[in-house]
């Protein structure tokens, strides 16, 4: 069992060598800008595949930040993210689930206070 999960590793490794993160790309993150916990890569064991505010509380808990502050009005459906087994900077789980949120949800990094922010977007019809 451990040989299997070394040669999956080992594969998923090669997978992602050498190529560029388009998260990072889209977004320009300044890596310099950011604290170190959120640049420290992270495993994510198995991946995931869940409700972004519980994939967020979990990342912001793995490198020590308080829970995520939720703006506006929760969607009646939690918003879903998915994500592979990767070993990534916590920075990039963040914005990558911003990114599967897409006009749903805005996901904000604030380095300077340690904090991640959603905000639900209005939801149309009627009132």
């Amino acid at each position: 069992m451990r040989i299997a999960r070394a040669a999956e590793q080992s594969a998923l490794a090669q997978s992602v060598g050498g190529k560029g993160n388009r998260v990072t790309e889209e977004y320009r993150i300044d890596m310099a800008r950011v604290p170190e916990e959120m640049r420290k890569p992270l495993l994510l064991e198995g991946g995931f595949n869940g409700e972004l505010e519980v994939f967020l509380k979990s990342l912001t808990d793995a490198v020590g930040w308080v829970q995520p502050i939720v703006l506006g009005m929760r969607p009646a459906t939690p918003l879903m993210v998915t994500f592979t087994e990767q070993r990534r900077p916590p920075i990039y789980w963040a914005a990558d689930a911003g990114y599967q949120a897409g006009a749903m949800a805005d996901v904000t990094v604030n380095t300077s206070l340690r904090q991640i922010f959603i905000r639900y977007q209005e939801a149309g019809g009627v009132r």
